[in-house]
């Protein structure tokens, strides 16, 4: 009998809300319905959806696959590395600052997005396809359809055609480099404190040396002083004293894109930690563990690191008609950032610049670029253009080391540690999802707390 009682309170609960919980679920299902029905007669019911195929997933290719409506378009991504990389945060990598991960997004976690890991061979933008490459397995060739391509495969390193430098320098452009430059240092320092290892060896294994002093060169001078100075001196103790790190610059100016006031603040910061700045000084051959300089005695090091600006890929090198490039092998596209010849064609990124307004080849540009043209598409494969691309500067970031850095922005130029807190800010705010702040949060927080790691694996 005491059951009865609660029995009927639940059905006289039920009996009451049943209508309403009734027409809820009608209304809901009756939205689902109708919004599967308006997606499929749009992507489906008028025929094929567009067919545009991204080359790259850089800082051009990954913001357009998020910004391009991926409903009713059919968006394919060619690129050898399934990811993005935050790459202004790459030299906090290669010292364990951050981890590797934490800098990057996958690019097969954007929904509605077909990715192939492959590199383009060839574009034939009379019939309009490609043709491309697997990276894996047997690398065998495919074609891929397109109605519009979006060309964003950036830039190598450039080496000016100096002997010995893709042979016995490192690189710092994509994660594997900053996974063996982080490999190397710790190497270095592991054999600098090995017992049969003598005066001079020592000294050669623990002298750093950074060619190139644009952002690069200089943050990442500022990485490996803060690493070594640091955790490099309690793991290593007696080692770690000796180590030295160079920086040549082949011009007379540190850091040329920056304020001439920001940039010497720099300068002086970098020689205040010991940080042995050469200017005006050309590197014309690279050997295993030492280096040669126009002016100068030979250089001996037991790292050297390359970072002197960008040079076409291969695959630029290669096309031909109707592509046009620069003096700089980079693409000529009109205001509109297509190719001249083939409209449905555009071409973003390190990779390319405009006819008439050439633009630095950043990624700022890249993304604002990306964006403007994700933009367009969005209004459908036909719609004109209301206005030329615009690049707006939002100004520039670099770390040098001890908390400190500089800021050149449009609304705000500083030093020190209010400009390192503005650039740590920047860059948080810059990341492409929720995970990845979290996470690098965290791993800023757990160097301030218990250190870098300097395992060796």
């Amino acid at each position: 009998m005491s059951s009865r009682p609660s029995m009927f309170r639940v059905r006289g609960w039920a009996k009451r809300w049943m209508p309403w919980l009734s027409v809820g679920g009608a209304a809901g299902g009756a939205w689902v319905w109708l919004l599967r029905r308006q997606v499929s007669s749009r992507a489906g019911g008028e025929g094929p959806k567009p067919r545009i195929v991204v080359l790259g997933a850089g800082w051009a290719g990954y913001p357009f696959i998020r910004r391009i409506d991926k409903i009713h378009n059919d968006v394919i991504v060619i690129s050898p590395r399934n990811h993005f990389l935050f790459t202004p945060l790459l030299a906090s990598t290669t010292t364990g600052t951050l981890s590797f991960r934490s800098i990057t997004e996958e690019v097969r976690n954007v929904r509605n997005v077909t990715f192939h890991a492959a590199h383009c061979v060839d574009i034939d933008t009379t019939d309009k396809k490609i043709v491309c490459q697997m990276d894996l397995g047997e690398h065998k060739p495919f074609t891929v359809p397109y109605d519009k391509l979006l060309i964003a495969v950036g830039c190598l390193n450039q080496t000016f055609g100096i002997p010995g430098v893709t042979e016995h320098c490192h690189f710092l452009k994509e994660l594997n480099d900053a996974r063996t430059i982080r490999v190397a240092v710790i190497d270095r320092l592991e054999l600098a404190s090995g017992p049969n290892t003598s005066k001079e060896e020592r000294d050669r294994l623990l002298h750093f040396v950074i060619v190139g002093g644009g952002p690069v060169g200089v943050e990442f001078a500022a990485e490996l002083h803060d690493f070594i100075s640091t955790d490099g001196k309690k793991a290593f103790p007696g080692v770690a004293d000796h180590f030295k790190i160079t920086l040549i610059e082949a011009t007379n100016k540190l850091l040329p894109m920056f304020d001439v006031s920001l940039a010497e603040y720099a300068k002086e910061r970098l020689l205040s930690n010991k940080v042995n700045v050469l200017m005006n000084q050309k590197v014309v051959d690279v050997e295993k563990g030492r280096l040669k300089v126009a002016d100068g005695d030979p250089i001996e090091y037991g790292l050297c690191v390359w970072s002197t600006g960008l040079a076409p890929r291969d695959f630029i090198k290669s096309l031909g008609p109707p592509f046009e490039k620069n003096r700089q092998g980079r693409i000529l596209t009109n205001e509109h950032l297509q190719v001249e010849g083939a409209p449905d064609v555009f071409a973003v990124g390190d990779c390319a610049a405009r006819k008439d307004f050439p633009d630095p080849p950043n990624a700022q540009v890249a993304e604002q670029k990306a964006e403007y043209v994700a933009t367009h598409l969005n209004k459908g494969m036909d719609a004109s253009f209301d206005d030329s691309f615009v690049f707006r500067p939002r100004g520039m970031l670099a770390y040098i080391g001890g908390y400190k850095a500089i800021a050149d922005l449009p609304s705000y130029k500083g030093k020190g540690e209010p400009a390192w807190l503005v650039w740590r800010s920047a860059y948080l705010y810059k990341q492409m999802s929720l995970k990845s702040r979290f996470n690098i949060v965290s791993e800023w927080a757990r160097t301030f707390l218990f250190g870098r790691d300097v395992s060796r694996f």
